[in-house]
């Protein structure tokens, strides 16, 4: 998993062998440090941006709270992997192009998790914005939580996950006989299943217990 610079744990491409200096500092673009950057980068943190910076190496420099909320987040397994090849692959373009002091998009790719497809953009930083050299700047766009998933329902109320299908139905606006209808089980089933939903989430009605669903996720 990805950690941030601060973590006692590495991020696994800190022990990869570094890739070659850059070859050239042909610049087009023409960019300049600044020493308000450790400001910079934590006004973007509060943005709520998924992005990291990586030195010569893949060494995380910086790393943003969603960058690691989405690496370490089970629903996106291998999405580490993923941002390591991509990595890789970005230093790869910059080696080859030789670029000095710009700064450019160099790639951008999607990638298919079991929890959605993941978007990753590299950007090559030809500032030295760590007092390492250039860096690479990737984003990391992940698909929108699902509300009624069966492990954050499970995790809220303690539904199993027949119970979560059946409640992402209900918040539909679904009857028994429409739930029963789709999930090919009998409707004295599905009336079963609502009512354990209503025990355990609350309210007396379906369109209460559709209403906590709704707050919950909010």
């Amino acid at each position: 998993m990805v950690k941030s610079p601060h973590s006692t744990r590495q991020a696994p491409w800190t022990s990869a062998p570094a890739p070659p200096p850059l070859p050239g500092t042909a610049a087009r673009r023409g960019v300049t440090g600044s020493d308000e950057v450790p400001g910079v980068l934590v006004a973007l943190d509060t943005l709520e941006l998924g992005f990291a910076f990586f030195g010569r190496g893949w060494r995380l420099q910086h790393a943003s709270p969603v960058f690691l909320r989405a690496v370490e987040d089970p629903t996106f397994a291998a999405l580490d992997e993923e941002v390591r090849r991509f990595v890789a692959a970005v230093w790869g373009l910059a080696n080859v192009r030789s670029l000095g002091a710009v700064v450019e998009r160099l790639d951008s790719r999607a990638v298919r998790l079991a929890g959605g497809e993941c978007r990753l953009d590299g950007t090559y930083v030809g500032v030295d914005l760590f007092g390492e050299g250039a860096s690479v700047l990737v984003g990391v766009r992940v698909p929108p939580e699902d509300p009624f998933s069966t492990e954050r329902l499970r995790a809220r109320f303690g539904l199993t996950c027949r119970q979560s299908r059946v409640a992402s139905l209900l918040v539909e606006g679904l009857r028994n006989d429409e739930i029963a209808r789709r999930l090919f089980i009998s409707p004295h089933t599905a009336r079963h299943h609502v009512e354990q939903i209503r025990l355990k989430v609350g309210g007396h009605t379906r369109a209460a217990v559709a209403s906590r669903l709704l707050q919950a996720e909010r």
